[in-house]
């Protein structure tokens, strides 16, 4: 992680939204990385139980021959960690193992097609989407796993516990490991990764103003329009996919809207087609009156992702909507090398005073992301051996980062263990603080979480098994502010914790209908595929209509060959999947 996530898929903070870490780089701290391998090991093994130690035990290579396996990622990486990354060269120090993992374009979906259509694949595949992933399992590019599972999976079994189950498909067997996994039973800590993201010179000179809702935001626009004509009120990089799909989440989480993947849990327990949801119309429309009033950027149909973080970085935009990590971190990091006096911040805001709740963070024990072995792997049992190392308490903590235990917060560490209030707790270093700040390639040069899609995750988040649980120091986040976003965040009177309410104030838990999909070669899959390249193209068009009439004609028009499509049915469907799902859960 976005997936995931993630995202796609940081340290401690930001890792939650960074899906995966990948860079090219060395350390000076080489020369530390046996000795805290040996030393990791030591700890984690005596705070283990027996059965994880078998299972440890199962997946210590560190005696066998070399191994290499191909990875296709599921989500897109700029830059890929090198072998001599720090994290990288401690994990193939335990293992003797290396990945190769490779990149897909920002369109997943359509490299995994081409994959499927020339049946050419890599050793092991991440797959976010469980249709998608279908298509593999029913063409007999993607293996069972059960029998690996019960040799070498133990660790993994162990996990998940009583929710193994929900991995199987529908033909009773297992395809895939799950990806990124929280252990059941974890206690939860949420940073929503959706908002709205605003340049706070305008908003310092404005006492430090926090728009609340849709129609004080508008307002806030025109007057940077007026009084700020060197900035673009609002910039959007609609012509990447991904940024729209973001964007449209955001609005849903203003809206107070469950939306999950393409379908909206309603308040009366229904599924409806996401476009049908009167919140998410709206939201829409007031995009279009923005444009219609002059305030959305006119290049934001047709801009890009690239051309958009351009504008972010070089001053000229003001404000934005999506994924902060995704639209600003860029930008800030230059701004923060350049010591700007002012900062992109993120608020969420309500699209009306009368949203009682917002849904800006979604949340529930959901395993569609998964990796998967495809039939080409000349050696399955050792990659599962090694994924199932990566599972324990040691192997997790291994591929984390370069940790140092003798207590002491020392450079070229990741981490340190530290005690507090009589325990032991593990905490980020001051070198990997300074790193995040100063250089957005800081995870990459280090290949921080370059394995984390293959294990548990332990950001954001607390769970008893845990050889070491997060700092309690480490929640507060002023420890990641610069001097200007510390500026700023006291500016708003706000404090370093103040994120943990607000993540469990916008929060929802989605279990109860995560996973539920149609077959590939259904009716429903291939009507709502249709409908989703339909609607992407068409959304896109509306937001630049030239009146409100314009927008409500084209609206119901494309709803209506949506219904023509089928759309109708595949929801009648879901729910019918639905229903079958609480009523044998019930057993």
């Amino acid at each position: 992680m976005r997936k995931a996530s993630v995202r796609k898929v940081l340290g401690v903070m930001l890792s939650v939204f960074m899906i995966i870490s990948a860079a090219a780089g060395c350390s000076n701290n080489n020369n530390n990385t046996a000795g805290d391998s040996t030393q990791q090991a030591s700890e984690s093994n005596g705070a283990a139980n027996t059965e994880g130690n078998t299972a440890a035990q199962a997946g210590d290579m560190s005696a066998l021959p070399d191994a290499e396996f191909s990875v296709m990622l599921g989500w897109n990486v700029p830059q890929l960690a090198s072998q001599d990354a720090p994290v990288v060269k401690q994990v193939y120090d335990k293992t003797k193992v290396r990945l190769n993992l490779e990149s897909p374009p920002a369109n997943v979906d359509e490299k995994l097609n081409i994959m499927l259509a020339s049946g050419e694949m890599t050793d092991a595949i991440v797959i976010n989407n469980p249709s998608m992933a279908q298509k593999f399992i029913d063409a007999g590019y993607v293996i069972p796993l059960d029998e690996l599972f019960d040799k070498y999976g133990g660790q993994i079994k162990e996990n998940l516990n009583s929710v193994w189950g929900q991995l199987k498909n529908e033909d009773g067997k297992i395809y895939k490991i799950p990806s990124g996994y929280i252990l059941p039973g974890a206690d939860r800590m949420l940073e929503t990764g959706y908002s709205f993201q605003f340049l706070t010179n305008v908003l310092e000179a404005k006492g430090w103003y926090k728009p609340q809702t849709f129609d004080e935001l508008t307002a806030l626009l025109k007057e940077v329009k007026e009084k700020y004509p060197q900035y673009i009120p609002m910039s959007l990089a609609l012509g990447t996919e991904s940024f729209f799909t973001n964007m449209v989440k955001t609005l849903a989480g203003a809206e107070g809207v469950r939306l999950y993947n393409d379908y909206v849990w309603t308040p009366d327990d229904k599924l409806i087609y996401k476009y049908k949801d009167a919140g998410i119309r709206d939201s829409l429309k007031w995009l279009n009156q923005l444009y219609q009033q002059g305030l959305l950027d006119e290049e934001s149909a047709v801009q890009n992702i690239d051309g958009f973080k351009a504008k972010m970085a070089s001053e000229k935009v003001f404000s934005s909507i999506g994924s902060w990590f995704d639209n600003m971190y860029e930008a800030n990091s230059i701004f923060t090398q350049d010591k700007k006096p002012f900062r992109f911040k993120y608020f969420l805001l309500k699209g009306n005073p009368e949203v009682a709740k917002t849904t800006y963070d979604a949340y529930g024990a959901n395993y569609d992301s998964g990796v998967y072995i495809s039939s080409k792997m000349k050696d399955p049992e050792r990659f599962m051996q090694f994924v199932n190392y990566l599972n324990t308490q040691e192997g997790n903590l291994l591929q984390k980062g370069v940790v140092n235990f003798d207590g002491e917060d020392k450079d070229g560490y990741d981490y340190f263990i530290t005690e507090e209030e009589g325990k032991k707790y593990i905490k980020s270093t001051t070198f990997q603080v300074n790193g995040w700040q100063n250089d957005e390639l800081f995870a990459s040069k280090r290949g921080l979480n370059t394995f984390g899609f293959l294990t548990f995750s332990t950001d954001m988040n607390d769970h008893p098994s845990f050889t070491y649980q997060m700092s309690r120091k480490e929640l507060d986040f002023s420890m990641w502010w610069d001097d200007e976003t510390k500026r700023a965040n006291e500016g708003y009177g706000e404090k370093g914790t103040d994120w943990i309410e607000e993540g469990r104030s916008t929060g929802w838990d989605y279990t109860d209908i995560a996973g539920l999909n149609f077959k590939p070669e259904s009716a429903e899959y291939i009507a709502t595929t249709k409908v989703n390249q339909l609607s992407y193209n068409t959304i896109v068009k509306l937001i630049l209509s030239a009146s409100d009439a314009e927008f409500d004609k084209g609206y119901d028009e494309f709803l209506k060959k949506a219904d023509d499509m089928g759309i109708g049915q595949a929801e009648a469907a879901m729910n019918q999947m639905y229903q079958d799902r609480k009523a044998e859960w019930k057993q």
